[in-house]
């Protein structure tokens, strides 16, 4: 796993940003994205693993990641972006909050998808995986769409 030092100016830290769902939440999201047949025959229930093989047959950098809370429960990281920072601070993210409310029409407006907790963390060695090798790569993505947003705003 990788190890940052923030105390580097020069090293860029990813931030992952996304939604950090609860297990009923993630459940809901994968059968009404990925539909039931592939949540449950094809990978056994596990609505993560649905979602992380279904990038992979795509070939999309991208996957849930497990993050521990405080009160011992898992959410589940669904990321939307990886972001930079260069001081160890979060960095500066402006949210679409219609994409919960758009997901929480789609899936028929469930109770358990009204209070989505939406949000932007380090990397860090407790997730319960590996650093994905897509993390970088989308990060300078995000990078360069940023520096692409700036010069179009200044002329």
């Amino acid at each position: 796993m990788t190890s940052h030092n923030s105390s580097d100016k020069t090293v860029p830290i990813p931030f992952l940003f996304g939604m950090a769902l609860t297990f009923e939440q993630i459940d809901m999201l994968a059968r009404c994205l990925l539909g039931d047949g592939w949540v449950d025959v094809t990978c056994q229930g596990d609505p993560a693993y649905a979602f992380d093989e279904t990038w992979m047959v795509r070939g999309i950098g991208n996957s849930i990641i497990e993050i521990p809370r405080g009160d011992g429960t898992i959410r589940y990281l669904y990321v939307l972006d990886v972001l930079c920072s260069f001081d160890g601070n979060y960095p500066p993210k402006t949210f679409d909050t219609g994409l919960v409310n758009r997901i929480w029409h789609q899936l028929g407006k469930p109770d358990i998808w009204k209070e989505v907790e939406v949000v932007c963390t380090e990397w860090s060695d407790k997730f319960l995986t590996p650093e994905p090798e897509w993390i970088y790569p989308r990060m300078y993505r995000s990078m360069q769409r940023s520096k692409e947003g700036a010069e179009e705003r200044s002329t």
